[in-house]
């Protein structure tokens, strides 16, 4: 039986020096302290995980990003900064304003270049207290850590719609251009300018899923009267175009700087559909024949290829051109379909009823039969996401 590896991949968000994610659960351990004996190499991609001198990490983990050694832990309360080598915390940081609802996970945080500065985002739902005649209310505190310093360096609060979906692990960073952070929160989108510390344009009943190199992605609609996916411009928040199609369940997954992977059900006939979309302009590219009632996960490598997979098929298409490359299982060759749970540079990770495996990104081809893990976070020092025989999440050091 193969074992359910989906929960990791829901919180992955991947960046060109490395990101993602986990689940949670009640009280973290402290985090395993490990002796370092060597320095760390790097490997671009990685293809190997130590397994054996892994360090857990807090059970408490809505999301994380790694950057070099260390682990930006994302937790309702506050962000944890880890050393995935020793264990050690090495800072802990906190919103100005309490924590305002820990049944709340944000989604992992974004590593993106802010005034030539490596920036980690995370963004805390947060309460401002009534004052007065006034009312408490929520807002969300996007803060900014630095990667290398892992120090809190600024911090800008967001004042939300009341109204919304206010569906748990909702709140995240989905992108950021210039200056402009693309926040998606309580079923709303919003733009914050950072260097004036301001939000500057929003949208009600418009949730972001993917921040491409032409525009905001995301759904509209609900699904009472049906769901499109539509596109905003990162300046003002104005409308670029709408997808026809009305829908239900609709998912969207990023898929590089150029296409966006959607997958739904048609709101008339309630047959399920999945496809690609150029988000340069709305138009429809290579659709997936499946017969699956389920939704695509997909992981963009940050290099040329998007890795996707929903129940008992997985495939790879090129993301700037939107070509399929390769597609599991294949009956003929005797190859099984994999759970993806990560892609980067080249590599994807994943599990099969035989454990975890690495395939070329490209070609689909075994890369590393025995990889010892499959982390949900890959940078070229190692990984992030389930052990393969333990419980709980851990970091892996990379050793090929």
């Amino acid at each position: 039986m193969r074992r359910n590896w989906t929960w990791s991949v829901a919180f992955v968000a991947a960046t060109g020096l490395a990101l993602s994610s986990c689940g949670g659960s009640s009280a973290a351990p402290p985090p395993q302290t490990v002796a370092p004996t060597a320095p760390r190499r790097a490997f671009d991609p990685p293809t190997r995980f130590d397994v054996v001198k892994a360090v857990r990490l807090p059970d408490e983990a809505t999301g994380i990003a790694l950057y070099t050694t260390k682990a930006f832990v994302a937790m309702p309360s506050n962000l944890e900064v880890i050393d995935t080598t020793t264990g050690k915390v090495i800072n802990t940081i906190t919103p100005d304003l309490k924590p305002a609802d820990p049944a709340d996970k944000p989604a992992a945080p974004k590593l993106a270049g802010i005034d030539g500065i490596d920036t980690v985002l995370v963004p805390m739902l947060v309460t401002v207290p009534g004052k007065g005649t006034k009312s408490a209310r929520n807002a969300v505190e996007i803060i900014g850590v630095g990667a290398r310093s892992a120090k809190r360096l600024w911090s800008v609060r967001v004042e939300i719609d009341k109204a919304g979906s206010a569906q748990p692990m909702n709140t995240a960073v989905v992108g950021v251009v210039g200056n402009i952070v693309v926040l998606r929160a309580n079923g709303a989108t919003y733009g914050v300018d950072i260097a004036a510390k301001k939000t500057v344009w929003s949208t009600a009943g418009f949730e972001a899923a993917a921040v491409t190199s032409a525009a905001v992605v995301g759904v509209t609609g609900d699904g009472a009267s049906g769901q499109q996916v539509g596109s905003l411009n990162f300046a003002d928040g104005t409308q670029r175009w709408v997808d026809a199609r009305l829908s239900t369940g609709l998912n969207v997954q990023p898929g590089g700087q150029t296409f966006v992977l959607i997958s739904g059900s048609d709101f008339n006939t309630g047959k399920s559909f999945y496809g690609l979309i150029d988000t340069n302009t709305g138009t429809a590219g290579q659709p997936v024949e499946l017969h699956s009632p389920h939704q695509i996960i997909c992981s963009y490598d940050d290099a040329a290829t998007t890795a996707c997979y929903t129940e008992n098929w997985s495939g790879g298409f090129d993301s700037t051109t939107g070509n399929w490359l390769w597609k599991l299982p294949d009956p003929q060759a005797d190859r099984l379909s994999i759970t993806v749970t990560a892609a980067w540079h080249g590599a994807v990770y994943g599990v099969t009823d035989n454990g975890p495996v690495v395939l070329d990104a490209r070609t689909g081809a075994d890369l590393q039969p025995k990889p010892g893990a499959a982390p949900s976070v890959v940078n070229s020092y190692g990984g992030a996401g389930q052990h393969p025989t333990e419980a709980g999440l851990y970091a892996f050091t990379a050793v090929g």
